[in-house]
């Protein structure tokens, strides 16, 4: 990740913060970064890089000296970021886990059955509404577009979280060293 983008990502606060701890020439050239990081939110991600690293290139040499002190610290707090992101990811994910696991555990049918069920039905609804009902002449009710969405995303999501597990329970090492495997690692207990 280049300067422009871990900048955008850490954000002005941030960025302003640090600067402050150093305080001097320091803090008023972070401020100054902090400033543009501020200016260009909104734009895409290259633009807002290109835009913070066209600032930084335009820095006096005693500038750049000075936002170098930041600079490590800048970049820990964005590790630090990171981190905390996939620490409170991993623990969401756990906590659906466990979730998932005591309903599959559960001797009451509907609380194990549910999610088969809704994938069953899902299946079932899109052959009732687009070819059945066609067939039979029947006019096809008027199901917004955001609930074919919806229910399809939770149910992609839901088979590839599954693939992902079963990838790296079977030792799959390209899951395993990747940013999402990393994360999946976390929640199944791996290293």
């Amino acid at each position: 990740m280049g300067l422009g983008m871990l900048l955008s990502a850490v954000g002005p606060s941030i960025i302003r913060g640090i600067g402050s701890l150093f305080g001097g020439k320091t803090k008023e050239v972070t401020d100054k970064v902090a400033d543009v990081v501020d200016a260009v939110k909104g734009q895409s991600p290259a633009d807002q890089a290109k835009a913070i690293e066209a600032h930084i290139a335009q820095m006096t040499p005693e500038e750049l000296q000075a936002f170098t002190q930041a600079k490590a610290q800048i970049v820990e707090a964005h590790a630090n970021i990171m981190e905390a992101q996939a620490n409170a990811d991993a623990a969401r994910i756990t906590a659906v886990n466990q979730t998932m696991q005591a309903e599959a555990k559960s001797e009451h049918w509907m609380e194990w059955s549910w999610r088969p069920f809704n994938g069953f039905l899902f299946g079932l609804a899109v052959v009732g509404c687009y070819i059945v009902l066609p067939a039979l002449k029947i006019p096809v009710p008027s199901v917004p577009e955001w609930v074919w969405i919806g229910w399809g995303s939770i149910l992609g999501i839901t088979t590839w979280h599954g693939g992902v597990t079963d990838r790296l329970k079977a030792g799959d090492k390209a899951t395993a060293g990747s940013a999402l495997g990393t994360l999946a690692g976390k929640i199944l207990g791996s290293k």
